[in-house]
């Protein structure tokens, strides 16, 4: 999604898509010397460019560190969560939160980040499980007697499983909610865009005749393949940021990008496939997750959050 943001000509682009600058610790001169090109088309018309970044950890940052600094010097978590501390510093600060299956998204990260390899693990799913079930046995020690997780100490302890924990989005979201008003915040589910994108890819293999591109048919087919998301959903997105609609010529960009990030074999070239999850990860996975994923759709008020298609 962020790459296709960035087609829009009143988006300024970041050097870096997730500079994790909110959840390691950065000079802010660095993070500012990120956005140092669009910064200069930001004086000359301050109120048509945006600039933001897509760190997929900040909505899970506990305290004011999770990579950087998760404690105070005495070894407690902090008393002040993230989302606090954006919305003093950018209290029009808009957050689009694109939530995936936490059991989906776990292996993609898995596979995705070559460091979880581990020599005493097997290579590919079979990896993949044995790592899960270590994960769950570490989380053991931050379930209460109630069944229920218990926040400080996932804050604390987070580094040990950080992977297994960002799916638990029930226990982050609420900060969150009760901080931003609802006009600041615009959910989507990863699956619903994955989806759409592969249509909106065969539908882009016919490009019009030059002289039909600003024509309102050839905009509204565009619309309704551009993010993947439809044109509803399309106009929603532009809406929400405060954007005019795309030009046509956007809009062709944006149809037309590849997918990026495609799943990858743990510790193998980037491309190759990691295969399918084991059907026993998987069931052993969305037994942990599923009540957590009831509270998430009880507070977005959305089944479609208990990811049970």
């Amino acid at each position: 999604l962020y790459k296709r943001l960035i087609l829009h000509k009143d988006v300024g682009a970041s050097k870096n898509k997730g500079p994790h600058f909110w959840d390691e610790v950065h000079s802010l001169q660095w993070y500012t010397d990120l956005y140092e090109e669009p910064v200069l088309d930001i004086m000359d018309r301050p109120k048509e460019l945006i600039i933001g970044d897509a760190t997929g950890s900040t909505m899970s940052y506990a305290g004011v560190g999770i990579l950087g600094r998760p404690t105070d010097e005495s070894g407690h978590p902090w008393n002040i969560l993230l989302p606090e501390v954006m919305h003093e510093l950018q209290p029009e600060l808009k957050l689009i939160v694109i939530l995936r299956n936490p059991v989906d998204r776990m292996y993609s990260a898995y596979n995705y980040h070559s460091h979880f390899k581990r020599a005493d693990l097997p290579v590919g799913a079979e990896g993949f499980h044995e790592y899960v079930k270590r994960q769950l046995d570490v989380m053991k020690g931050c379930v209460g007697e109630d069944g229920e997780i218990i926040s400080p100490c996932v804050q604390k302890n987070m580094g040990m499983f950080e992977q297994l924990a960002k799916g638990i989005y029930s226990m982050f979201l609420p900060s969150w909610i009760n901080t931003f008003t609802q006009d600041k915040m615009h959910f989507m589910r990863m699956e619903d865009y994955a989806k759409n994108i592969a249509t909106h890819m065969e539908q882009g293999a016919v490009r019009p005749e030059p002289d039909t591109r600003n024509t309102a048919a050839h905009i509204e087919r565009v619309q309704g393949a551009v993010y993947g998301l439809g044109t509803q959903h399309t106009e929603a997105v532009c809406k929400y940021l405060e954007l005019r609609p795309p030009l046509a010529d956007e809009m062709d960009e944006m149809a037309s990008l590849a997918v990026w990030n495609k799943r990858q074999g743990n510790g193998a070239e980037r491309g190759s496939t990691a295969g399918e999850m084991m059907a026993e990860t998987r069931k052993m996975l969305g037994e942990f997750y599923a009540p957590f994923n009831k509270k998430l759709a009880d507070i977005l008020e959305d089944d479609r959050y208990l990811w049970l298609d």
